[in-house]
């Protein structure tokens, strides 16, 4: 059956490693809520985060398909950004449009006035590209069982830690925001990770027997994890639509968590010893270093502190502040753009040598370098030419006689395409030139060697390539029987 290839699993089988991430991460941004803000709000909302995610893999893990490279990482960069303002605007300023300036007003305004307390939508303006650029690092990545096995090593690592510090601190308000959905996502997180490690290890198998003995996918140990990982996820959502995965069962399993705190203190004892043990041993070995006498310095006026002392001293004036502060925030605004087109850019490591593909792709660093330069510097103009040649070098007149011929022919409705190389472009002239079709062939030809090869030419040349020139223009249609 068409179902057995196995090519819809691959197909949406990568979609729950974002999913995985996402369950472990949301604790943590409930967590950090809670630490900033105890009071209740937070820094980004569960579901923005979440589609930040999976929209950073999407945007990494997409192909580039035929068009334009520029346009691509344009439009990849644009996304990225208005998927991080969405973020923003659904977690703190949902009231208004999304479309509306007033928002994003309020959001610079809060950045500027981001010291000595910063704002929750500041500090979610910041935490957006991160989580976005989690997204782009997953998305960068080949799906296999190996990357599977990563996120779930990882995601236990922090899981494990979050559990600790719950177990300890669960009355305390940092963990207010997350009191009641912290268990929910930590199963989550096991079942979606099991049920991933599970099915990309068959899908692994399959790919490597291409198919020919369906048999090897009968008896495996993955099977028995696809088998818990389904059944315990399937309990999980219907605890959750029922109610019985809230607040009231933390209060039951978390004597068994508090269990854990003396194991907790014994370890961070014995760690804060050794730790106090190396610091004296180091001092001790400082202390016995012999030291040589050094003469006392002789006083000596510091203009440097005094200056200080002075600009110290001064009453600064309100505006610089805040212009100061202005400037800060675009700052901040240019390095978090920074960062985004850093994480578009290094989605993956690439091997040093460059083929044919890696200038292809969308995602090559020196490319992308390349077409912002192109779009933010400009271009510098060639200077006008005038029809004296008189002093000026022999390869460079030979280059301006052809571009007045290319001026020329554009007047006659012939223009040079980008894709056309000098000769075929002479093709295309040769029925306008008439009895100069000679000419044209040897200015193209003296122009070839000039443009792309080695070759100087002399100044009877450059006087032969003006007469060639002048002969052309006399044999192209004037412009009024262009028109007619």
């Amino acid at each position: 059956m068409r179902w057995m290839s196995f090519g819809w699993l691959r197909r949406w089988l990568p979609l729950l490693l974002p999913a995985a991430e996402f369950s472990w991460l949301a604790p943590w941004l409930l967590f950090l809520s809670g630490a900033f803000y105890p009071e209740g709000g937070h820094i980004l909302a569960p579901f923005p985060a979440a589609g930040l995610l999976l929209g950073g893999y999407l945007l990494a893990s997409a192909p580039p398909g035929e068009r334009p490279l520029r346009r691509v990482r344009l439009g990849v960069l644009a996304l990225a950004v208005a998927l991080g303002l969405w973020a923003v605007w659904i977690t703190h300023y949902r009231a208004l449009p999304f479309w509306h300036p007033a928002w994003i007003w309020r959001l610079l305004r809060a950045a500027h006035d981001a010291i000595p307390a910063v704002p929750a939508p500041v500090l979610g303006a910041f935490a957006a590209p991160l989580v976005l650029w989690r997204g782009l690092v997953l998305g960068g990545r080949e799906f296999s069982h190996f990357t599977a096995e990563q996120t779930f090593r990882r995601g236990v690592v922090w899981s494990v830690l979050f559990v600790f510090l719950f177990a300890l601190y669960r009355d305390s308000r940092v963990f207010a925001l997350a009191r009641s959905v912290a268990a929910g996502y930590i199963l989550t997180f096991f079942f979606l990770s099991l049920l991933l490690l599970a099915l990309a290890r068959l899908l692994g198998i399959w790919e490597e027997v291409q198919g020919k003995d369906p048999r090897s996918l009968a008896f495996n140990r993955p099977w028995f994890l696809v088998a818990v990982g389904a059944a315990a996820f399937i309990v999980l959502t219907g605890a959750a639509l029922g109610g019985l995965a809230g607040a009231e069962v933390w209060p039951y399993l978390a004597p068994i968590f508090r269990l854990l705190a003396p194991v907790l203190e014994a370890i961070f004892l014995v760690l804060f010893f050794f730790a106090s043990l190396i610091a004296r041993l180091i001092l001790f070995l400082l202390s016995r270093i012999p030291r040589r006498w050094v003469p006392p310095r002789p006083v000596m006026n510091d203009p440097i502190g005094d200056v200080l002392r002075a600009v110290r001293d001064l009453e600064v004036s309100p505006q610089v502040v805040y212009g100061a502060r202005w400037g800060m925030v675009l700052f901040v605004v240019l390095l978090l753009s920074l960062a985004i087109v850093l994480a578009v850019v290094r989605r993956r490591r690439r091997a040093a040598a460059v083929d044919e593909d890696d200038r292809e792709s969308v995602w090559s660093r020196d490319s992308l370098l390349k077409g912002l330069r192109r779009l933010f510097v400009r271009r510098r103009l060639l200077r006008e030419l005038t029809e004296d040649l008189t002093g000026t070098p022999e390869a460079l007149a030979v280059r301006m006689l052809y571009r007045r011929l290319l001026r020329a022919a554009a007047e006659v409705g012939q223009s040079r395409r980008r894709d056309q190389t000098p000769r075929e472009f002479a093709q295309v002239v040769e029925p306008f030139a008439g009895n100069a079709a000679d000419d044209l062939r040897a200015l193209t030809g003296v122009y070839e060697t000039v443009r792309y090869g080695a070759h100087r030419p002399s100044r009877d040349e450059v006087a032969a390539a003006q007469g060639w020139l002048e002969r052309l223009r006399a044999a192209f249609p004037p412009r009024t029987a262009r028109s007619e």
